[in-house]
């Protein structure tokens, strides 16, 4: 990944960040009935945060020579500001990955497994934990479970209902 704005570095980490915050609270949400589901959810949160650091990790590096540009030129008193603090950074890793110290394998290696372990932990959770129509199926009036949890009224299943159908579509 190389960041040409900072607006893809931006929109970068926030989509991992916002895909993390929902593997957490997924998470919370499965801890008491299925820890098995739960213990799922958290790995694949921990392996977001982790493809989120070191993707902005690698994006920062490759970008180096943007941050000097735009700390020198930029339009703003912020933008050259904020870029003349990440500068440093950048160059720091810049230098590293280019010395061939093994920051940069492990970067790489860190971030293949991490992004693997998120494919490998979401194919599993699309297989085992149930889309909006199954819970839906499971409170309805119609379930088969044992000790259902019915919905308060009809106006609240109608509801889960017509949610469950977009949440599926």
């Amino acid at each position: 990944m190389r960041v040409t704005s900072p607006g893809e570095l931006s929109g970068y980490i926030s989509s991992l960040t916002f895909s993390a915050a929902d593997d957490f609270a997924e998470a919370v949400a499965h801890r008491k009935n299925n820890i098995l589901l739960a213990s799922a959810y958290f790995s694949r949160f921990s392996a977001n945060v982790g493809i989120a650091v070191l993707g902005s990790a690698v994006g920062l590096a490759s970008s180096a020579s943007y941050l000097a540009k735009l700390a020198e030129y930029g339009k703003n008193q912020l933008m050259r500001k904020l870029a003349s603090l990440l500068l440093p950074l950048a160059r720091t890793l810049a230098t590293a990955t280019i010395r061939g110290v093994l920051v940069s394998s492990a970067l790489v290696i860190g971030y293949a497994v991490a992004s693997w372990a998120a494919v490998i932990l979401s194919i599993g959770l699309w297989f085992f934990s149930d889309d909006g129509l199954q819970e839906w199926c499971k409170r309805c009036v119609f379930s088969k479970e044992d000790n259902p949890d019915y919905y308060d009224d009809y106006a609240d299943e109608t509801g889960a209902f017509y949610q469950a159908l977009q949440d599926v579509n």
